[in-house]
């Protein structure tokens, strides 16, 4: 019951911790809700015009990489969006803001353009159909595992558990289904996983102690 009685204010401390991205979550949960509010047909439209697919990255990529990001597809919408909270928020908390978006706007932009210029290659070479060519992709998924990527390089317990599970998440689905959208959530998560050394490198030293144990609170506790 304590820990019930915890939550609220554990649930409004990580928020306050971790502004943008609730702010971002704001914004993904009130584009959500207008596309519920107009006709399906409609809806499946405007995604497709906001879409990273090959007709729309070749008109205007910048607008549809922006926008792209703050738009959800799918059943499936809450949870991404309590994913994002938990993943990306953490990592916020982590390693600050301006670096936590970052991570995110890289791992998304890297991520839609690895999968764009394999649709690219796919249909100029005839193994595609055109489908691909308008195909709907839009949502967090690239930005929640950038964050997943970044945050397994800067968790102190249990590192190793976190990046195997990681691997699981990513890694499996593309081995089983080799499809685009799983090429492109592994190209998140190794940009973010890579992409968190380059802007926090002092972060990686505070994670694992040079003697081998992990930093807390300026001891050093061997495990």
């Amino acid at each position: 019951m304590a820990a019930v009685r915890r939550a609220p204010a554990a649930l409004l401390h990580h928020v306050r911790r971790s502004p943008a991205t609730h702010v971002y979550l704001f914004v993904l949960l009130v584009t959500t809700a207008v596309l519920d509010t107009v006709d399906a047909r409609l809806a499946t439209a405007l995604l497709r015009q906001l879409s990273t697919n090959l007709r729309e990255m070749s008109r205007d990529a910048f607008r549809v990489l922006l926008l792209s990001a703050f738009l959800l597809d799918g059943s499936h919408w809450f949870r991404e969006v309590a994913m994002v909270s938990v993943v990306l928020g953490s990592l916020e908390r982590r390693v600050g803001t301006m670096r936590a978006v970052a991570v995110a706007a890289v791992g998304h932009v890297g991520a839609t353009l690895v999968t764009t210029v394999g649709i690219w290659a796919n249909v100029s070479f005839g193994h595609g159909g055109g489908a691909l060519v308008r195909t709907i992709d839009v949502g967090a998924s690239y930005v929640l595992l950038a964050g997943a990527g970044a945050l397994v390089m800067r968790i102190r317990k249990w590192p190793g558990l976190a990046r195997a599970l990681l691997v699981v998440w990513v890694v499996v689905p593309f081995a089983q289904g080799h499809s685009f959208t799983d090429a492109g959530h592994l190209a998140a998560a190794c940009i973010g996983a890579t992409f968190i050394e380059v802007i926090d490198p002092t972060g990686a030293r505070k994670t694992r102690s040079p003697g081998g144990g992990f930093a807390q609170h300026g001891r050093t506790t061997t495990i």
